[in-house]
């Protein structure tokens, strides 16, 4: 966003003036260490630069600046909508760190740090990415196109470094210097790639980041408790940010569209019948609660005449009921994260308000893939898997049905059967009363 100018005083105070024109210039500028010509709305340098201008605290450092080139006006093309709904869903994890445009990809990596990295991913971390039949579609074009694409590059050292913490010993909590650095350069080039339209040699790479982002937006959790651990523990709006990137992932699905492009690297996703059953879910029915567990579907309200239009939990549980006889292993995952692609506005609506219904919704899910053995999946899956039991158990205990199916979700996700993950004082307010 475009900030507005300072005033630059009331004109009668000569301490106030100079003391505002200490502090006048672009942040940006000065993170850059160049001199700012001070030019409003926008500084010159940083227009330049492709960034937005910041002259007040409260504007994001370096945020990129989606802008067009002067000239005649074009008519917008038709997928334009697509990519402004892409557009922002990224926020690099740290505002302070600029965004460098390197030339080409093989530019990123230009320390041996990054390189170690990048033969790590190639080592070890991409084969920990889809199962048997797709992995070795999604590695070979990683690598062909991480070399063409600096945002892809990006990413990949982004993921690796993610590996990297989760295996170091003991596993390192707070992110690292160089996971924050790229997935600051890799979602702000993202998004600026995203800004402008589209070329057809582009969009494997556009999907194959997308493909990326899910994992690496899935594994940044902080969290190493329950207690730590969303519903119990909310510091703002990015608590269920992951789940928003899957929307964004449905739209970039729509706007890259493998299957309708015989050349895409990623063409047999959506033709090759093995593939095609074991990426892609069956739309729930349009109709009815046929399938459903009964005790579900009457909690939810869910019967003969529900549809996903009036009833946010319908699409969800039609997705979710074969899976409670599944185990999730490497060859089942693309069957059990396609249920978030059934996750509707409302059903997310729903869930940032901690509905109780919900909020088991999501803990049956966790609870069938947090023993999955994937080291991406089932830190975030058994960690908010036991802080939601704990959270209905805290606030919601009163609800008999909902404490019946929370049985099994507990146990899965590691928490005695029994009432001992309250905390004392609550233990002791429910004996009074």
């Amino acid at each position: 966003m475009v900030v507005s100018a300072l005033d630059a005083g009331d004109g009668t105070n000569r301490k106030r003036r100079v003391h505002k024109k200490s502090r006048l210039g672009c942040r940006n500028c000065k993170l850059r260490s160049v001199k700012c010509d001070e030019g409003r709305p926008n500084c010159k340098r940083c227009s330049d630069y492709g960034v937005n201008c910041s002259y007040i605290n409260a504007g994001a450092d370096l945020e990129v600046l989606l802008k067009t080139t002067a000239g005649p006006e074009k008519e917008p093309a038709t997928a334009q909508p697509l990519y402004q709904t892409m557009l922002g869903i990224m926020d690099p994890p740290s505002s302070s760190m600029p965004l460098v445009v390197e030339p080409n990809a093989g530019s990123v990596l230009s320390s041996q740090a990054d390189m170690d990295r990048f033969t790590r991913f190639r080592s070890r971390t991409m084969y920990s990415i889809g199962n048997d039949t797709t992995g070795p579609m999604y590695r070979e074009n990683l690598l062909r196109l991480s070399h063409q694409y600096t945002f892809l590059m990006h990413m990949i050292l982004t993921i690796t470094a993610i590996h990297d913490r989760y295996l170091s010993d003991p596993p390192q909590r707070l992110r690292t210097y160089a996971e924050i650095w790229h997935w600051t350069q890799a979602s702000g080039l993202f998004n600026q790639a995203l800004s402008n339209p589209l070329n057809d040699q582009d969009l494997d790479a556009i999907w194959a980041a997308a493909a990326l982002l899910g994992v690496i937006v899935y594994s940044s959790t902080d969290a190493t408790t329950a207690e730590e651990s969303w519903p119990l523990k909310c510091s703002g709006d990015g608590e269920l940010e992951w789940l928003r990137i899957c929307d964004g992932k449905k739209t970039i699905w729509q706007l890259t569209n493998p299957s309708s492009r015989p050349g895409s690297g990623f063409f047999c996703i959506t033709t090759e019948p093995q593939m095609r059953n074991e990426y892609l879910f069956p739309d729930p029915p349009l109709l009815g609660a046929e399938g459903l567990p009964p005790d579900l579907a009457q909690l939810c309200e869910v019967n003969a005449y529900s549809t996903s239009d009036n009833n946010p939990y319908h699409g969800v549980l039609h997705a979710l009921a074969p899976l409670l006889d599944m185990e999730m292993t490497r060859a089942s995952g693309p069957r059990f994260f396609s249920l978030l692609h059934f996750l509707s506005a409302s059903f997310r609506t729903l869930l940032e308000n901690k509905d109780p219904r919900a909020l088991l919704v999501l803990a049956l899910w966790y609870a069938r893939i947090c023993n999955s053995g994937m080291w991406w999946v089932d830190k975030r899956a058994k960690l908010e898997g036991q802080a939601i039991c704990i959270y209905l158990e805290r606030y919601h205990w009163t609800h008999k049905t909902v404490m019946r199916l929370l049985e099994g979700p507990k146990m899965r996700c590691g928490l005695p059967s029994t009432p001992a993950s309250l905390s004392p004082g609550l233990i002791a307010e429910r004996v009074v009363r």
